[in-house]
């Protein structure tokens, strides 16, 4: 089953007019090959014609000169040229210049490592970057056929949006091995075989930490005492090499610190996330956690992934209450020249922790949006402060600035 999302659809066809390439990036299996075979058949009807020339190599050895020779089909006028597993092909920027040079395509191109390819073409051909994310709330009900229900929502946070680990919607055993079974590949493929990373249990144990701690600040050292209590010892440098690796990889998604107060991104502070909250029930299979706690971390996952995707930068935020007291904003959020403050207080917060988390919103002097994520009583209070649960907000987005 495909969904088309016109909003990556439109982001592609203006770019049709405006650049000469358009990088289709996202983690594995979030849908990108699906979306370049979807527009190639939408251009294969468009009018005038253009030559269609498309790529995908199947297997390593792929060269640039084979590329460079496989495009001499291009031929002269109008064309396009689409690549997909693109990161398999050697020496692919320089055979890109000479496939410009010599017949000036429209380009569009994509892979599984796409982080990979954003290093190699971003400096020299500047292409426009067209993400594909998992799917929404709203892409995520559309996808199985469902309603919009609490049930459809928790199935929603604990399944994730990637389409492949969508089926079986009535068989959970069943759906959580195949998820497990994704989890174990992109991790032999995209960070195994792909870094210095060599040891899959270690690895597999340091991703079960952020996991359990999504949306914690979790320093390297703090790492290391947790995993030397199951008896194993790493440094510090090879604990920041896993997340680093995690994230190239671009299973995990790091979020910088931002002090609200001085307005000043931190060197401290980052905390992490996963590119999907699908992956969350696999890495913490065996492990003992709250089940508020993990709905909390899970639900805050998902609104991370829904805000990221709609804002240009997306921060943790920091702001001072007193001289002595600080407190943590979950999300500041900029783009198109707005700026828009998240709070979420979960079902496992407690009422103090709940009244600084609000009194954190009140203590930011500035006219910009401030929203709390809750289930309480919805709506916007005296103090300004507008009240959604988090099920709104997934479903409906961010309401207008007015």
């Amino acid at each position: 089953m495909y969904l088309e999302r016109m909003h990556v659809h439109n982001s592609i066809s203006q770019a049709q007019s405006q650049r000469r390439m358009v990088l289709v990036t996202g983690i594995r299996r979030s849908g990108k090959t699906a979306l370049l075979r979807n527009v190639i058949q939408s251009m294969r009807s468009s009018r005038p014609p253009i030559r269609i020339v498309h790529i995908e190599p199947d297997s390593e050895g792929w060269t640039g000169r084979r590329l460079v020779n496989e495009a001499k089909a291009l031929g002269v006028g109008p064309s396009a040229l689409v690549i997909d597993n693109a990161e398999r092909i050697g020496t692919l920027a320089e055979a890109l210049a000479e496939i410009e040079r010599r017949h000036a395509p429209w380009m569009m191109i994509s892979g599984i490592r796409t982080q990979q390819l954003e290093e190699i073409l971003g400096s020299r051909f500047a292409p426009l970057v067209v993400r594909v994310s998992p799917f929404s709330y709203p892409e995520f009900l559309s996808f199985t056929g469902m309603t919009d229900s609490s049930a459809a929502f928790s199935l929603y946070t604990h399944r994730g949006g990637l389409p492949e680990n969508l089926s079986y919607i009535g068989d959970e055993s069943l759906s959580l091995r195949i998820r497990a079974l994704a989890a174990d590949s992109f991790i032999l493929t995209e960070i195994l075989e792909n870094g210095p990373v060599r040891n899959p249990r270690h690895l597999k144990k340091v991703l079960s930490l952020v996991v359990r701690y999504s949306g914690e600040n979790l320093p390297a050292r703090q790492i290391c005492a947790a995993l030397a209590a199951d008896r194993i010892s790493i440094s510090p440098q090879s604990a920041i090499d896993y997340l680093d690796a995690a994230r190239k990889s671009g299973l995990i998604v790091p979020v910088p610190a931002y002090d609200i107060s001085k307005r000043k991104i931190l060197e401290t502070g980052t905390v992490r996330f996963c590119a999907d909250t699908g992956f969350r029930e696999p890495f913490l299979a065996g492990i003992p956690v709250s089940v508020h706690s993990e709905t909390d971390h899970a639900v805050e996952n998902c609104i991370f992934l829904s805000l990221q995707s709609s804002f240009d930068l997306v921060y943790r935020g920091r702001v001072d209450l007193d001289s002595r007291n600080r407190e943590e904003v979950s999300f500041v959020c900029e783009g198109g020249g707005k700026r828009v403050y998240i709070q979420i207080i979960g079902s496992s917060t407690g009422l103090r922790a709940s009244e600084r988390k609000k009194k954190a919103l009140l203590s930011i002097r500035d006219g910009w949006k401030k929203i709390l994520v809750s289930n309480g009583p919805e709506g916007t209070g005296e103090d300004g402060i507008l009240t959604v649960s988090p099920r709104k907000l997934l479903l409906g987005g961010i309401p207008d600035q007015g």
